[in-house]
């Protein structure tokens, strides 16, 4: 079968349905989306803590932060409009000795300079919420957000559906020919006027066909976080993480609380 449309979205994850969902709301075009999976959520998008990511770690003149701000802040409408189950936990940034008060003193001007709002908090209100903490500082951020991840996507992948987009499961890129502007796939051929791809860790390969990043290469990582027994979170009331260090790209470990109830430390990080 083929199928003509102006936007084309490769890749059913969030990030897929998402800007699938905005191109039809804001253009009124004709958008498709495709993934390879015949269900949604079979990968990074339906298996992650549900913590909506809140980009205050990154560099302000970054797009990382951009991005993640305007994300975030898109994402808190969105649940709340469409009634989505979900917990604002809140994010504590604990510092403990002089280096990582530094760290911190450092996050909270570079946040407070955006208009975020913040709290900082000395050892007697650490102690109050969360228990003893020699020597420490924190500051506390209230907007943190945990949602059920498989259930944000089948809400994202219905209101796209309402709005007039069309979502194809069970239907893999397999060649892209961009000169035609027309995508081989398993179940017959797509025509388009704009690819977007957000094939996850195919995306890499799905650029390459069209001679872009031919020196970059996939390294995909799992991270695993373990679940705390139960007498172990008796002062765990929002997600606690440590301050950045600006050397770092990835984040330190770090406490969550999940969607369904579940408080967990990690991750750890391996190869996939």
């Amino acid at each position: 079968m083929q199928r003509t449309c102006d936007f084309l979205v490769v890749g059913g994850g969030i990030t897929g349905l998402c800007i699938g969902l905005e191109l039809v709301e804001r253009t009124q075009k004709d958008v498709i989306v495709i993934d390879k999976e015949v269900r949604l959520g079979k990968h990074a998008s339906g298996h992650n803590s549900g913590v909506i990511h809140s980009g205050l770690f990154y560099r302000p003149d970054s797009l990382k932060f951009k991005t993640s701000i305007y994300g975030r802040q898109w994402m808190d409408r969105f649940i709340t409009q469409q009634k989505i189950p979900h917990q604002r936990w809140g994010k504590v940034i604990l510092a403990k000795g002089g280096v990582e008060k530094e760290r911190l003193s450092d996050l909270q001007k570079k946040v407070s300079v955006l208009g975020i709002k913040t709290t900082m908090l000395n050892d007697e209100a650490i102690h109050a919420r969360w228990g003893k903490c020699n020597d420490a500082q924190a500051m506390y951020w209230p907007d943190a957000i945990v949602v059920d991840p498989l259930m944000l996507l089948e809400t994202v992948a219905m209101q796209l559906r309402a709005s007039g987009g069309l979502l194809i499961l069970g239907t893999e890129a397999v060649n892209v020919r961009w000169t035609e502007r027309a995508v081989t796939t398993n179940t017959g051929e797509i025509r388009f006027k704009h690819l977007i791809n957000a094939a996850g860790p195919q995306s890499l390969e799905l650029a390459q066909q069209h001679g872009l990043a031919k020196e970059l290469r996939n390294l995909p990582l799992l991270g695993s976080y373990h679940r705390l027994r139960a007498d172990a979170i008796e002062n765990v009331n929002s997600l606690m993480y440590r301050p950045p260090i600006p050397s770092q790209m990835h984040l330190q470990p770090h406490i969550i609380l999940s969607s369904y109830g579940d408080v967990l430390f990690g991750p750890t990080t391996s190869v996939a």
